[in-house]
């Protein structure tokens, strides 16, 4: 994705989102630009003209045939108009870039908290690691991503 951003902690509403952004045109002088903006050259098509760069975060293709391209994961869209695609990338941003540093710092938190009951109460250690295993056993690759790094950990031991 790219954005260069430190408004994390900022609300941001889709009218200042939609306003705030910086086309730039794919052309080989400018690889560069796409680059130092965080935007991956290999994930930009050969049929994009315009690269709409967007100052909090997001961007989108225009390409040569006046069609709005956006890819956001395994999810692509191709539009004659760039409303579905704007809504669908701010929403992707509000859930995901927005919002991380937030989720970020309070998962870093609770991790630190966690592990100093645990250091201190071995009980509430079981306790943890009990629930974690017991939602594990809901979520086949969950269990199994377990399993598999137990069995990396034995493997290191008997080394």
């Amino acid at each position: 994705m790219g954005f260069k951003t430190n408004h994390f902690n900022e609300f941001i509403s889709f009218k200042d989102w939609v306003t705030n952004f910086e086309d730039i045109e794919n052309t080989k002088e400018n690889y560069s630009r796409i680059e130092k903006v965080g935007i991956p050259l290999e994930s930009i098509s050969e049929e994009t003209k315009i690269i709409r760069n967007f100052k909090f975060g997001g961007f989108y293709e225009i390409l040569n045939s006046g069609k709005y391209y956006l890819c956001l994961g395994n999810e692509d869209w191709l539009e004659e108009d760039n409303k579905k695609i704007e809504n669908e990338l701010y929403n992707w941003c509000c859930g995901e870039l927005f919002n991380w540093n937030n989720k970020l710092s309070d998962h870093i938190e609770i991790t630190r908290k966690v592990m100093e009951h645990c250091e201190k109460d071995k009980s509430y250690l079981w306790e943890i690691v009990n629930e974690y295993i017991e939602l594990l056993e809901d979520s086949e690759l969950g269990l199994k991503g377990i399993k598999e790094t137990l069995e990396e950990r034995e493997n290191k031991e008997n080394v």
